[in-house]
């Protein structure tokens, strides 16, 4: 079959596909026509694959339905925490810890809502969508630290941890902060509720070429540990950090970073990881990486299609 025509099938499918995503109403039967549609991808990118040599150019046409469709998703997310809102003071008193902490948060908040509402304050800051607010909410969140007299550092995670260059095709990154208060350690981020958007947290997308993986919110709230993390984090924008905490937090992160190709090669793994506190440590110093263990194909972008196409995932953790 000449490339075209093999194109020109495929894209009638994925045009069935969208019609059918656009007039359903009901979230619950949109996320089984896109499982559905995940699945169909997997299948033909094999085929393809092994018929045009041009295919990973011509997989953009693919790309472009895919993103229509998950567009159809409406703006939900899959934890439903209602962030702390409410007006704090400026902290009378520095020795409380949960005091100070609640003001940061809560003077960043504010900055943020202003910014995405260009000062109206119209929409409910709940329903905002964070993403790309990382470093702003970052470098706000150590102003008013400075302000305060206190020790603050802001922390990137990068793909794969990675300090020197970023995975194949993925780009992507994350800003968060680490404030030292009365000889204890908080993590701080403002900005987390972008990683449990409905439309970022599909498991099913998998294993499909040239797409950043799924969202860390999916792998926090399958596991009762880190769900408890992500909802305090997602409520207050702080929590006390020790190992097991970051751990939790990261091991979010880390499991994100990972494409259809690792569970193809691990097919008894399951959405956890075995790295320690330290190694993470080590991971965010640019010591050590997650790379180094995994290796790069399993990372970042999927650069081949599954061989087999009916991936099975465990979801237990």
């Amino acid at each position: 079959m000449k490339r075209w025509d093999l194109i020109n099938k495929y894209m009638e499918s994925m045009d069935d596909y969208y019609n059918k995503i656009f007039k359903e109403k009901d979230v619950t039967k949109k996320i089984e026509i896109l499982t559905k549609l995940y699945e169909y991808v997997r299948e033909i990118s094999l085929e393809w694959w092994e018929q045009d040599e041009n295919m990973a150019r011509n997989f953009v046409y693919i790309l472009r339905e895919i993103f229509a469709c998950e567009k159809e998703l409406p703006d939900i997310f899959i934890l439903n925490v209602k962030p702390k809102y409410e007006v704090v003071n400026y902290p009378k008193n520095t020795k409380n810890d949960e005091e100070v902490l609640n003001y940061i948060v809560h003077q960043t908040r504010i900055f943020l809502h202003a910014k995405l509402t260009f000062g109206t304050f119209i929409a409910d800051f709940s329903n905002l969508d964070l993403v790309n607010e990382c470093e702003r909410s970052s470098n706000f969140v150590i102003k008013v630290c400075k302000q305060l007299g206190l020790e603050a550092k802001k922390i990137k995670i990068t793909s794969g941890f990675a300090p020197y260059y970023h995975l194949e095709g993925d780009t992507g990154y994350h800003y968060f902060v680490i404030v030292n208060l009365n000889n204890n350690e908080y993590l701080i981020d403002c900005t987390y509720n972008q990683f449990f958007l409905l439309k970022r947290c599909l498991i099913e997308r998998l294993g499909i070429m040239h797409v950043r993986s799924t969202a860390p919110g999916i792998f926090m709230i399958i596991n009762d540990q880190r769900k408890k993390v992500a909802e305090k984090i997602l409520k207050d924008g702080w929590i006390k950090l020790d190992g097991i905490v970051l751990k939790h937090y990261l091991d979010g992160f880390a499991i994100s970073h990972r494409n259809g190709l690792y569970y193809e090669k691990n097919p008894n793994s399951s959405f956890d990881t075995s790295y320690t506190p330290s190694d993470y440590e080590n991971f965010l110093k640019g010591i050590d990486n997650q790379i180094n263990y995994e290796g790069k194909e399993v990372l970042g972008f999927q650069k081949k299609p599954l061989e087999n196409p009916k991936l099975i995932l465990k979801k237990e953790t």
